[in-house]
């Protein structure tokens, strides 16, 4: 007992002992389990106790509640300060739009103002001051500008830029900002989620004579990881060690926590350096490169600028002599010179040939100069090659080019290193020639491939032309004629090409031929050693086909022998088969009859099935009628539109009393119209007055006669009267006629309708007297009744059925 009494509660939680561990590698102290140890071992993380987890949602719950109202506090507040800076921007929004209108307002009664002075009134100025104006406008060969009022048009451009100044100060407004800056910094907010950390969570207290241990279980043994293999070689065992891990896997050595994390420190600072030596290689680079490029865009703004210049002087030049010789257009303003000039010219028989002869020389110098200028581009070019190849150099990370810039760099006045810079930029300058000539061949290739295709589909759209199409071949012609001849121009210059490439095909061929040659050798050794082999088999052939023949009569005896006996055997078989076949027919016959029996079978079970189902939806359908029928008496009303105004409804429609008593018949239908399947049953109470006929109609014709008189020959109704007389719609012979019983005050009568059948019954219900009437059921009939002096009637809602 008092062992029993010592584990009753856990030493490490202080609580009620549940389980016990019975694995014989626990220790003593954790074979005591209570429910906390039960959660530890399982997932201390993410399992707690019920008790806890309440207290935690109530916590939660509080928290929550408290942020929900922080949280819409803070909203209401931002909205608020967004509404009052928005009103402060309209109201600041509406001040200037009000000035900018007053502003334009003003400047439009100036300009109407002006115009009224101008109509009313020109200007008046001196004769001498108009003539200073023409004169400054004059142009020459009685041409001259019109004068324009500069001084106007500024005024409107200032008035014009503070408009715009005005509308830009609505984004600089200090409110407008507060706004955005407002809406922006809302917009990104990211609405974390609080992480509480709950009241009953203890924290853990480490022990530091305790071995370091991590927060994860031994997959296999289930204890503490302590320790770790950071083995290269050892792949198969886990990386994760407990103590029972390192106890059976001894040869493996096994590395601490503290070592692990010793060693990671290591792995992350090399981490950092090889990092930080790529980021410096790729910074030197991308210095190198926009180094490069810099020059690049220098030499181009250079030899560009330049070239810009002076092609621009050269025009201005040019537009000077054109306005001078524009300006001198009368012959009375030329001088001696120019009048001389002028009849040395006239007085030639070619008059055009010293302008020509000048055009000819501008055109040469304007040769020389394009020339200049295409040298300049080609040593841009140039440079722009050499610079490319360095940027490439760069990204392939070569050192030539590094060593050449600093041999280049270097101030050494040695000839031989000169001499060596000079060829490697050489070198540098024919790899990107050649790489330009290897695309200059690709090209050349692809424009010869096109022109063949080109000329297929030229021959094709040639055959498909029709005769009628005249003018689009002269058009093509002309267009070919151009086609052609910039070909052949392609084709000539490109001859030095053609060579080339016929060179590499030349070696191609030449190299074709000669494997063909050797094939051919190897073929021709192989041919007589075949035929050594072959005469020699066939010698042993010979041999082999002697014998055979020998073997062969021998044979030729069994054979006959044995087809002598296979004849006869085939005849047994052959009749064998027939009777197989008539049996085979026997039988094929007799499944067929199965089949056809099996069909009838199932077409019948489906038929049957059939019948089942419409029996049962004709059931369900009866079933539902009947209760339709059943309930028809509780449904039935006499109706508040379908009646004489003289027939006054009461009780929600279930009685009806005649009030004019002027000796005239008045009817009042019912709501509901009879149903026409199945027998239903309703019934009357006569309340006051025995001047009562009761039955039913057709409501159509019985509404036509303005509900008065509803009975006899053709009113539409079936009754029957008080004193035993019967009323109808169509039979004659028993219209007016006592064939029915009598009926007083406070008799039931009950009556009984049948469509399908064709007719209506009313039964007494004190006497159980009836009488059975036919009826037209052509139209939809509905209960009714006709009174007369103040008679009271009432549907009866339980009867005796």
């Amino acid at each position: 007992m008092s062992l029993e009494q010592e584990r009753k509660v856990c030493q490490k939680h202080q609580m009620e002992i549940t389980t016990i561990d019975l694995k014989q590698s626990t220790s003593k102290e954790e074979k005591y389990l209570c429910i906390k140890c039960l959660i530890e071992k399982i997932d201390i993380q993410n399992m707690v106790l019920v008790d806890e987890t309440k207290i935690m949602i109530k916590e939660m719950k509080s928290e929550q509640q408290t942020l929900k109202i922080k949280e819409n506090q803070r909203r209401i507040e931002t909205f608020k300060q967004i509404q009052c800076l928005i009103k402060e921007y309209k109201v600041q929004v509406e001040n200037v739009i009000e000035k900018i209108i007053i502003n334009i307002h003003q400047k439009i009664q100036l300009i109407e103002k002006d115009l009224e002075e101008l109509d009313q009134k020109s200007k008046i100025y001196k004769f001498e001051d108009e003539v200073e104006i023409l004169s400054s406008n004059y142009k020459g060969s009685f041409n001259y500008e019109i004068p324009i009022e500069f001084d106007k048009l500024e005024d409107d451009n200032q008035f014009y830029d503070s408009l715009q100044s005005m509308f830009q100060s609505f984004t600089n407004n200090h409110s407008y900002t507060q706004v955005i800056d407002i809406l922006q910094s809302n917009q990104k907010i990211e609405k974390s989620k609080e992480i509480k950390v709950s009241s009953i969570q203890k924290e853990k207290q480490l022990d530091k004579s305790k071995t370091p241990s991590l927060n994860i279980k031994c997959n296999k043994h289930g204890k503490e990881i302590i320790m770790l293999n950071l083995e290269p070689n050892e792949t198969q065992t886990s990386r994760l060690a407990c103590v029972d891990c390192i106890h059976y896997n001894n040869p493996i050595k096994y590395t601490s926590l503290q070592d692990a994390g010793i060693k990671w420190d290591e792995f992350k600072g090399k981490t950092e350096d090889k990092i930080k030596l790529f980021q410096n290689q790729r910074s030197l680079q991308q210095e190198m490169i926009i180094q490069n490029l810099k020059e690049m865009r220098e030499q181009y703004t250079l030899i560009l600028n330049e070239l810009i210049d002076k092609l621009n002087n050269e025009q201005q030049l040019t537009q000077l002599l054109q306005f001078n010789q524009s300006n001198q257009m009368d012959i009375y303003e030329f001088n001696q010179e120019q009048i001389d000039e002028l009849t040395l010219i006239l007085s030639k028989q070619d008059k055009f040939k010293a302008l020509q002869d000048q055009q000819i020389n501008i055109e040469k110098e304007d040769q020389i100069k394009y020339n200049l200028i295409i040298n300049n581009l080609m040593s841009l070019f140039e440079f722009e090659l050499l610079k490319r190849e360095d940027i490439l150099k760069i990204f392939k990370n070569d050192q030539s080019i590094l060593n050449t810039i600093q041999i280049e760099d270097s101030k050494i006045n040695n000839i031989q290193i000169q001499n060596m810079n000079q060829i490697l930029r050489k070198i540098q300058k024919f790899d990107a020639y050649h790489g330009i000539f290897n695309q200059a061949l690709n090209l050349y290739k692809s424009i010869i491939q096109n022109i063949s295709d080109l000329s297929i589909q030229q021959q094709t759209i040639n055959n498909e032309q029709q005769l009628n199409e005249e003018k689009i071949i002269e058009s093509n012609i002309v267009i070919n004629e151009q086609y052609e001849g910039t070909i052949q121009k392609f084709i000539k210059d490109t001859i030095e090409i053609k060579r080339l490439l016929m060179v590499d095909q030349l070696q191609q061929e030449l190299k074709t031929k000669q494997n063909e040659i050797d094939s051919n050798s190897l073929k021709i050794i192989q041919f007589q050693d075949n035929q050594s082999k072959l005469e020699s088999l066939l010698n042993s052939l010979q041999f082999k086909y002697d014998d055979s023949i020998k073997q062969n009569d021998i044979l030729n005896k069994q054979n006959q022998s044995t087809l002598n006996n296979l004849t006869k055997t085939q005849e047994d078989c052959n009749n064998q088969i027939s009777q197989i076949t008539n049996l085979n027919q026997l039988l094929k016959n007799k499944e067929n009859d199965i089949k056809k029996l099996n069909k009838q079978l199932q077409d019948t079970l489906d038929q049957l099935k059939s019948l089942q189902k419409d029996s049962q939806d004709i059931t369900y359908l009866q079933r539902q009628i009947q209760i339709q029928l059943d309930q028809y008496p509780q449904s039935l009303t006499f109706s508040q539109s379908f009646k004489h105004n003289s027939c006054q409804i009461s009780q929600n429609g279930k009685v009806v009393v005649e009030t004019a008593n002027n000796g005239n018949w008045f009817c009042c239908i019912c709501d509901q119209m009879i149903p026409k399947h199945g027998l239903v049953k309703f019934a009357f109470k006569i309340l006051d007055n025995i001047q009562v006929m009761l039955g039913i109609g057709f409501r159509d014709i019985i509404q036509k006669n303005n509900y008065q008189t509803a009975y006899r020959i053709g009113k539409g109704t079936y009754f029957i009267y008080y004193d035993g007389r019967c009323f109808n719609h169509d039979q004659q012979d028993k219209d007016d006629k006592q064939l029915s019983f009598k009926f007083t005050t406070n008799d039931m009568i009950i009556m009984e309708v049948d469509i399908t059948n064709k007719y209506i019954k009313w039964i007494k219900q004190s006497t159980n007297e009836s009488f059975t009437l036919n009826i037209d059921t052509s139209q939809d009939l509905y209960p009714c009744v006709n009174l007369g002096y103040k008679s009271k009637v009432e549907i009866l809602t339980l009867f005796n059925k």
